[in-house]
């Protein structure tokens, strides 16, 4: 249609032109003595005539001549277009997790596309990606094994590098034990990716497999301080490896000071870390500093193993009475709080107040320790009935709880 149209406007505008010179004149044409006079007018437009013939001659030996090359191009387009929808095929086999349709999917594009050949790039590595990963569902190591080298090929022919590969290659050598080889290429790509969460998470698996705790509380203080950790608790690992590292450092004050050292400030507002912290005090005999980690926590929240742990300090029984008193009225309301309180008093052999702390933990809460310290209680104060009578309570009450807990165990 436009072909139709260039050469309807253009017969148009050489007419009017024709026409604007037609007033006179003419050419004259000799030849072997025949003479042929043609007005300029009618010349014009057979010469474009002419011009229009040969252009549209020129067209169609052009066209004939460049089918070739459009058979070509045409073929590649169609090869293009089965490519992908191959590949599409593949990504749908693996969403649905049918892994072995992924393999022999990934082995026909590879045999009839010849991605590596033609230097399919990142194609090429996102195809064998997704095949070793689905060798690797379907357990066949050395099939993954074989893509991921693959992938590496491929990686330095392209000069590109991409996470995901880096990532599944951590997690191969984790899953298959090859802790030396997982250090060595997470300690080799440590500075590529320090800022990605997914290779920090496995960087933190890396050094907590090979038991290097320093390195595992180092980590897991940067990842705390990623916004987007969703459902990874760095907090564990934190305490893993301070755990760790306390129970290698046994009951060397040098090594357990190294360990104090290293939790730093972060106990503040962590009462785990508060617990470990205070205990390693005590185990070096810094009974004073234990205390004040202690206290320090306590006077902002409540929380019962800390305050378990305070009872124990015997430094300072007058001291610890004090504090109670500072505390009672924020947390007279937890049993455990008034139990402590009259394990306090009992040390001090104030027998009136450790029986009324006693009694009114029972009251907030039956346990069978506040009868069994109130049957000594009684016990100490010479009154047998009353003693038997809580020693009896406290039989009952913890054939309750054995009760109630088989019976939760039946339930699951």
């Amino acid at each position: 249609m436009k072909f139709l149209l260039s050469i309807t406007l253009t017969t148009s505008i050489a007419v009017a032109v024709a026409l604007i010179l037609s007033q006179g004149g003419y050419i004259t044409f000799w030849w072997n003595g025949w003479r042929v006079d043609v007005a300029i007018s009618t010349f014009l437009i057979f010469l474009f005539l002419v011009f229009v013939v040969f252009w549209f001659i020129s067209k169609i030996l052009f066209e004939i001549f460049s089918l070739p090359a459009k058979a070509k191009k045409y073929k590649e387009k169609v090869k293009e277009s089965k490519k992908v929808e191959s590949v599409f095929k593949l990504f749908s086999s693996y969403f649905k997790e049918n892994y072995l349709k992924v393999i022999s999917d990934s082995e026909k594009i590879h045999k009839n596309f010849k991605l590596r050949q033609n230097k399919g790039g990142d194609l090429s590595i996102i195809v064998d990606y997704l095949t070793a990963i689905a060798a690797d569902k379907v357990g066949n190591s050395t099939l993954r094994d074989v893509y991921i080298e693959q992938i590496e090929s491929d990686q330095k022919q392209t000069s590109n590098s991409h996470i995901f590969v880096d990532i599944l290659k951590i997690q191969t050598l984790l899953k298959s034990k090859k802790l030396p080889e997982a250090v060595s290429f997470v300690s080799k790509l440590q500075k590529k990716h320090a800022n990605n969460l997914k290779f920090l998470k496995l960087q933190l698996r890396v050094n907590e497999a090979v038991g290097n705790w320093e390195e595992v509380l180092r980590l897991s203080r940067i990842t705390e301080k990623k916004i987007d950790v969703g459902n990874f608790d760095s907090n564990y690992y934190k305490y893993l490896s301070i755990e760790n590292m306390l129970k290698v450092a046994g009951k060397n004050p040098v090594s357990i000071k190294k360990v104090i050292g290293l939790i730093k400030n972060d106990y503040k507002k962590d009462a785990k870390l508060t617990y470990m912290l205070s205990s390693s005090y005590m185990t070096v005999g810094k009974e004073s500093k234990a205390r004040d980690v202690l206290e320090e926590f306590l006077d902002k929240s409540w929380n019962k193993s800390l305050l378990d742990l305070f009872v124990c300090l015997s430094g300072d029984p007058k001291a610890s009475l004090k504090k109670f008193a500072e505390w009672d009225q924020r947390f007279s309301e937890h049993y455990e709080f008034q139990l402590n309180l009259g394990k306090v008093c009992g040390s001090q052999k104030l027998w009136g107040k450790a029986q009324q702390h006693y009694e009114k933990s029972i009251e907030l809460s039956p346990s069978v320790e506040a009868f069994v310290r109130l049957a000594e209680i009684f016990k100490i104060i010479k009154d047998e009935e009353a003693a038997i009578s809580n020693w009896k309570n406290a039989a009952y009450h913890s054939l309750k709880t054995i009760n109630s807990s088989k019976r939760l165990r039946l339930e699951e």
